[in-house]
């Protein structure tokens, strides 16, 4: 008994709520869904905010975190969800799925879920028509086993905006590491973020439509100073040229080392 009270206070004192083995419901009643048990519920804003770190176990087909109604605000308030144990190969940490206009930020996610954060989640056999729209994954850390945001099937007109997604390594695994996967035929926006600590900033899935989406401001691994000939000659803190990958471009990536291109040597 007095090993199970000691745990229970060591648990406390360390700010991680204890780990579960099911999904955290949120949505739209009186009590935010299951939004109680994690933190506070505010109904007139629909604003669910932890309220102390959170630690789970990761289930390979059972998101951690699930939205279930519109117009919800899940505020991660500085704290971590945290996979303590499990694994993931498909699921994300935080799934948003078949809702519109919900908003996840300020959180830290950290363990081997396979992605960190999902929008309009094909979870197989379910409409392709079924949309998630009108959603904001903002001002997050994430570090994740394969990417830290996946906008999937039915996903259309959702913003993934100021995230830093950075490896999450486990033994004897090899993590994808990628920031963010767009494997949707529908637009969405894609900006600001700092993919510097991944091996692939944005990968475009396949779809039968390969869509533009709106890619601009974010920070790359392999295009972000001069030693990749990114160069800033009006000083704007961006290189001057876009940053072009495998299905699509950043118009205006950022720098990290913000230079001029040298004046070539001329022969008199």
């Amino acid at each position: 008994m007095k090993i199970i009270l000691f745990l229970l206070l060591l648990v406390i004192s360390s700010g991680f709520a204890l780990g579960d083995a099911f999904a955290y419901t949120i949505s739209d009643d009186a009590t935010g869904g299951d939004c109680s048990t994690i933190g506070t519920w505010d109904s007139a804003s629909k604003t669910c905010t932890l309220t102390s770190n959170l630690n789970v176990v990761i289930e390979e087909d059972n998101s951690n975190i699930q939205i279930t109604s519109d117009g919800i605000t899940l505020d991660g308030n500085g704290f971590t969800l945290a996979g303590i144990s499990g694994i993931s190969h498909h699921t994300p940490a935080i799934m948003i799925f078949s809702v519109h206009n919900t908003i996840v930020k300020n959180f830290i996610v950290d363990g081997a879920f396979s992605k960190c954060i999902g929008i309009g989640w094909d979870l197989g056999g379910v409409d392709p028509q079924i949309k998630s729209t009108f959603n904001v994954v903002k001002d997050n850390v994430l570090q994740c086993r394969d990417a830290g945001v996946s906008i999937s099937t039915g996903a259309e007109n959702n913003i993934v905006q100021n995230n830093s997604v950075n490896p999450f390594e486990l033994q004897g695994d090899t993590p994808q590491r990628v920031g963010v996967i767009a494997a949707t035929p529908y637009v969405n926006k894609i900006i600001d973020n700092d993919f510097s600590n991944t091996v692939e900033g944005i990968r475009i899935g396949a779809t039968s439509h390969i869509p533009i989406h709106t890619i601009y401001g974010n920070t790359w691994s392999n295009f972000d100073e001069p030693n990749d000939a990114c160069y800033d000659d009006n000083s704007n803190g961006f290189c001057d040229d876009p940053y072009v990958f495998s299905g699509g471009q950043d118009d205006t990536p950022k720098c990290t080392i913000c230079e001029s291109e040298p004046i070539a040597d001329t022969i008199p």
